[in-house]
C-alpha cells in the first residue's frame, strides 16, 4: 500500500472523530479525579470537552459507557507502563524484581489518580474488575515470567498466585495513599520493605531442603 492509498484511508473526518473520543474522555477523568465518579454528568462532560450533547450522546450513550471507555483506556496505560519493565535478568534477586513493579505502580498511581474510583464504578463485581485488569495488562503473566527467572522451581500456578498477592498488597497501600496520606515517604518506604519480604518469603519456600 502506497503512503498515498494509506492516507486516502484516514479522512480528516475520522481523525477529528477519535479526537472528539479522547478529548470527552480526558474531560471524563479530570471530573472525576476533581469531583469523583459521583460528579461525572453527561452535561458536564459535554460542556467540558467542548462537544454538543447530541454529538456526545452519539459517541457514548450514557455515563456506564464513557467510564467503561475510560477503564479501557486506562487498562491500556498500565500495559504500556508494564512493558517498560526490563524482563528480570540472571542477576536479578527477588528485591530487584519487586522494587521495579513497585515503581511502575507508583508511576500508575500518580498518572491515573482517578484509576480506582473509575474501576470501582464500572458494573462488574470486585473479584471481575481485578481480573479483568489483570488479564488486560497482562501483569500475572509478565510478573510470574519474571519471578520463575529467579526462582525456577516455582509452578506456574504458585507463580500467578504470588504474582497477584503482590498486586493486592501494592494497590492496599497504594490507594491508601492516593487517598488519605500527607506524608508519603514513611508509608512508601513500609510497602517496599512489605512487598520486599512477601517476596522472599515466597521465593525461600522453594530453597528449602525437602
Amino acid at each position: 500500500m502506497t503512503t498515498s492509498e494509506t492516507r486516502a484511508g484516514r479522512t480528516p473526518q475520522q481523525a477529528r472523530s477519535r479526537q472528539k473520543v479522547e478529548d470527552i474522555l480526558d474531560e471524563a477523568e479530570a471530573i472525576i479525579e476533581a469531583e469523583g465518579v459521583g460528579g461525572l454528568t453527561m452535561r458536564k462532560v459535554a460542556k467540558g470537552s467542548g462537544v454538543g450533547q447530541a454529538t456526545l450522546y452519539g459517541y457514548f450513550p450514557n455515563l456506564e459507557s464513557i467510564l467503561s471507555a475510560v477503564a479501557d483506556r486506562m487498562a491500556d496505560a498500565v500495559t504500556i507502563v508494564l512493558s517498560d519493565i526490563p524482563d528480570a535478568e540472571g542477576s536479578w534477586t527477588s528485591d530487584d524484581l519487586s522494587d521495579a513493579y513497585l515503581c511502575a505502580f507508583m508511576r500508575i498511581y500518580e498518572e491515573q489518580r482517578g484509576a480506582h474510583q473509575i474501576f470501582e464504578a464500572v458494573p462488574l463485581n470486585e473479584a471481575e474488575v481485578e481480573a479483568e485488569l489483570l488479564t488486560r495488562t497482562g501483569f500475572t503473566e509478565r510478573f510470574s515470567r519474571a519471578l520463575q527467572a529467579i526462582v525456577p522451581q516455582m509452578p506456574n500456578e504458585d507463580a500467578a498466585r504470588v504474582a497477584i498477592g503482590y498486586y493486592r498488597i501494592a494497590d492496599a497501600f497504594l490507594w491508601q495513599d492516593s487517598v488519605a496520606l500527607p506524608d508519603k515517604e514513611p508509608w512508601h518506604r513500609l510497602l517496599r520493605q512489605t512487598l520486599r519480604a512477601y517476596l522472599a518469603a515466597a521465593a525461600l519456600e522453594y530453597f528449602k531442603p525437602r
